[in-house]
Parts: C-alpha cells; sequence; structure tokens
C-alpha cells in the first residue's frame, strides 16, 4: 500500500552550511599521584579523569603537597601560567600502594606522639596490652600526613601513656610504571594514561597536552606517552631524568643513549634540564619543565593562539636551571643552539627578561625536515583537522547529493577563512570537491573525498640580515662638502 496523503504538505529539507567551531585545545591530561587519602571520601579518585579547572578543585581532588607525590608539584608549575583546565588521572591506590605495621609501640610526650611512618591511610589505635581499642575524634586525632597522634584531654588516653598502633601508610615506591602506562582492570575500567580515552564521553572533548611529570623520564612510559599523544593527534612533554648532562641529554638522542630521547614523534616535545622552583615551604626544588611548559602551552592558546610556537615564552616561577645553559643567539655552536638542533627544547635566562623556553620543534627533528617538525605547525593541522573533522555527524550518513557537497565545502570553507583571519592559517587554505578523487564506484559506496588545501605560518626561528659594507657612501660625505 502507497503512503497515502489527501491534502497539502510542506517539507523541509535543510542543505545549508554548518557552522564549524575550533576544538578545544588548552586542556591538559596529567597522569600523576596525588595524596588522596587525605581528602574526604567522596572526593578520592583513582584512575577516574577528575576536571580539575581552579586552585580550589586542586585543594579538593588532588590534595595538598605531600613527599613523593607528582600531583600537587604539577599543578603549582601549571598554575603559574594562569588558572588552566586540566584532566587529572590519579594512579595512587590507597587501598594497594600501601604498607602495614602492626602493633607499633609508641608512647605520648604529654599528649603527642609520632608514628615511625607519615602519609598514614587508616589506623586503630590501642593500649599497651591490645584489649582496649580508641576512638577517633573521641580519644584522639591523627594528622595522617605527618603521622601525628594527639590524644584529647576529654577521651580516655592517660598522659604520657604507651599505645599500641596498626596503620597502613602509602609507599610511593610500589608505584610503577605499569600503574602510568595503565590498561583495563579485571572489572573493564581503564587505568592511567589508557583512562583519558575516558575524557572525550565524560567531558566531550580530549586533551591536547599529555604530562606525566617525574615518571615521564622513564623509557617505557615516555613510549606510552607518545603512543596516547599520537591517538588524540595531542602533545606530549617529556622530561629528561633528573642529572642528565648535557652530554647525555644529546647522545640520548640516538641508538646509544641510556635516557628516554630516543623518540622520534611530531607530537612529542622532549625538555631538558630541571628548573629549580620555589618548593613551597620557602626554598627551592628541581622540577622537570613539563608541567610548566604545559602551562605555558595552555596560556599561549588562550591568549595568543594555538598557532604560536611555545619558544620564546616567559616561564614564571622559574628561578635557576638545573645546569647552566650557554646561549647566544649569534653562536650555531653555543648549547643551546645544539640542543634544539637535536629536537631538544631548553630554557634560558636572557638578560633582563627572567628564564624563558628556547626551542621550537619536536622530536621528530632532525630526522625529518618536514613542516610538521615545528611544534606550532602539527599543533594547528592537528586542531584544524578535529575542529572540520567533528562536523562529520551533521553530514555523515545523510544522503550524497550535489548540494549536501556544496554545503560540507561551504561549511569547511567558512572555518577556513576565519582561522586565516585569526592568523592561524595563511590565505589561500582552501577546501574543494575533486571529482578525479570521487569517482562514482566510490560515491556509490558511500564513500565522499573532500580535499583541502592549508597552511599555518611557521616560527621565525632564523632571521638572517645580510650587511653590505659599501665605500661608495663616502661618496656621499664628498658631496656635503663640496656643496
Amino acid at each position: 500500500m502507497t503512503d497515502f496523503f489527501h491534502g497539502v504538505e510542506t517539507r523541509r529539507i535543510d542543505n545549508s552550511p554548518v557552522p564549524v567551531n575550533v576544538v578545544a585545545t588548552a586542556i591538559i591530561g596529567l597522569v600523576c599521584t596525588a595524596p588522596v587519602h587525605l581528602l574526604d571520601a567522596d572526593n578520592q579518585s583513582v584512575n577516574t579523569p577528575r576536571l580539575i579547572t581552579s586552585l580550589r578543585n586542586v585543594a579538593e581532588f588532588c590534595g595538598p603537597d605531600a613527599p613523593g607525590f607528582t600531583g600537587p608539584q604539577a599543578f603549582r608549575g601549571i598554575y603559574a601560567q594562569a588558572a588552566q583546565i586540566v584532566i587529572m588521572v590519579n594512579v595512587f591506590d590507597p587501598a594497594s600502594h600501601k604498607q602495614s605495621v602492626n602493633a607499633e609501640a609508641v608512647t605520648l610526650d604529654g599528649d603527642a606522639m609520632q608514628l615511625a611512618n607519615a602519609q598514614v591511610i587508616s589506623a586503630v589505635v590501642k593500649n599497651q596490652t591490645g584489649d582496649t581499642t580508641y576512638v577517633a575524634g573521641t580519644d584522639y586525632t591523627l594528622d595522617k600526613a605527618t603521622g601525628t597522634i594527639t590524644r584529647l584531654t576529654s577521651g580516655a588516653i592517660a598522659a604520657n601513656s604507651t599505645l599500641a598502633v596498626d596503620y597502613d601508610y602509602a609507599d610511593m615506591s610500589l608505584i610503577t610504571s605499569s600503574d602510568i602506562i595503565g590498561g583495563v582492570d579485571a572489572n573493564g575500567k581503564r587505568t592511567g594514561l589508557q583512562a583519558l580515552k575516558d575524557v572525550e564521553a565524560l567531558y566531550g572533548f580530549t586533551p591536547k597536552i599529555i604530562i606525566a611529570p617525574g615518571y615521564c623520564t622513564l623509557p617505557t612510559v615516555a613510549t606510552a606517552m607518545v603512543a596516547s599523544a599520537e591517538s588524540f593527534d595531542a602533545e606530549a612533554f617529556i622530561d629528561a631524568p633528573l642529572g642528565t648532562s648535557f652530554q647525555a641529554a644529546l647522545t640520548g638522542r640516538g641508538p646509544a643513549g641510556t635516557i628516554n630521547f630516543n623518540i622520534s614523534s611530531d607530537n612529542a616535545v622532549l625538555t631538558w634540564p630541571h628548573v629549580r622552583v620555589d618548593d613551597g615551604k620557602g626554598g627551592t626544588m628541581l622540577e622537570g619543565m613539563s608541567a610548566r611548559l604545559a602551562g605555558v602551552r595552555a596560556r599561549v592558546d588562550r591568549e595568543e593562539g594555538y598557532h604560536v610556537s611555545i619558544s620564546n615564552q616567559v616561564l614564571p616561577g622559574v628561578v635557576g636551571l638545573e645546569v647552566p645553559v650557554y646561549a647566544n643567539r649569534r653562536d650555531p655552536n653555543s648549547e643551546a643552539n645544539l640542543l634544539n638542533a637535536a629536537g631538544i627544547l631548553t630554557a634560558l635566562n636572557a638578560h633582563g627578561t627572567g628564564f624563558r623556553t628556547f626551542g621550537n620543534r619536536s622530536s621528530s627533528f632532525p630526522n625529518s625536515s618536514a613542516a610538521t617538525t615545528f611544534e606550532a605547525i602539527n599543533r594547528t593541522f592537528a586542531i584544524i583537522d578535529e575542529s572540520i573533522e567533528r562536523i562529520a555527524s551533521d553530514f555523515q550518513d545523510k544522503p550524497i547529493t550535489a548540494a549536501l557537497i556544496d554545503a560540507l565545502v561551504v561549511s569547511v570553507n567558512a572555518f577556513l577563512d576565519r582561522q586565516i583571519a585569526r592568523g592561524s592559517l595563511l590565505p589561500g587554505s582552501v577546501a574543494f570537491f575533486e571529482a578525479s578523487n570521487n569517482p562514482a564506484t566510490e560515491l556509490a559506496n558511500g564513500h565522499l573525498t573532500i580535499n583541502r588545501r592549508y597552511m599555518a605560518p611557521t616560527p621565525a626561528e632564523r632571521i638572517t640580515h645580510e650587511a653590505q659594507i659599501d665605500i661608495r657612501l663616502y661618496d656621499n660625505v664628498a658631496a656635503q662638502v663640496a656643496s
């Protein structure tokens, strides 16, 4: 039976172009260890991507500075630039990364006592004979961070008494590269770096900057970070190990290198040396550059544009370098230039400007001489490509007609024109339908190809002035005298 209808109707067919929006670029994926055992139970998360948008979120979901934990210090470096959006994956699990102590005998010195270990996860406090169990909050308080037990004078513990304490404490030596690299556990939950695959489903975007401070110095972790960055078309920032010499950083790029620098990828940026920063306690400490570089990249994205290089950018909070780097913009044999020539980003102390990043290239340089070895170029292409790919949901599975093709091409070109206007692409960047790439057999099989030709502006990495010495200019002097 036909679809019978006796009447008048209007069917609206929308073949209009659709807007293409730039994907979120300044999103940092941080895989770290956080002292979640010090947080309220509702705020503790293990191998679950957690959205952090402010320092208050850091306090709520990452926790305070604690020896051996990488998360709090990473956030200090990231937020030294300005507020950023970070997806934190904490791999420290209080249920497994711990040691247990049974019946540790401690004697109160007045009202307080100190356990042999700090970073206490849980504790049971009893009298010396073990037949009386005291109640937290009624008989005593426990400072988990320091391992200090203080008796409450209103409780049942006598001053100067000896207690027996059973407790678990965090042991960061139990964290392995496998925890950071991650996988899928017995319950089907992704862990470590693999948990970043859940970010889009949870929050609607993917991380475009990936860091794992401290652990990225392990070759297996660095390799996994590159694989993760390539899957998201993101960037992995990878530090050399603490204590790496200038020579070791350079030789680390070759097959004989013994560090984590034997990497060649447009999606990885290598950094050396460590930088000296405030430790939050009135002193200084050394840390890898990756967290602060991630903050720089996110800030530059937001304030200047994703097409702008991360080189020659201020590093707020940096007061020194692990190893002095000789930098002379006129000397091709300077250490800074040799590092850049090997595909390593470094830092230098420019006179009167403070510490700055120095280096435009990814780890694929110098093995490759393609334009995509420029970190900013590859990043621009990644952002442009993903932004355009995301309009597929508006066109995918609709009938392939001339109207659909025209609408798709117009949509893409409108987007490219906006990027040209903001300076992210060069004039002439264009999308078009090429008939030779779309034979009838392909179109009949549901396969439509739209061609695109584009280019992003390269950083002015090398500026040459040609100066001609011309003694004939004295003719002008002579002419002036004669007149």
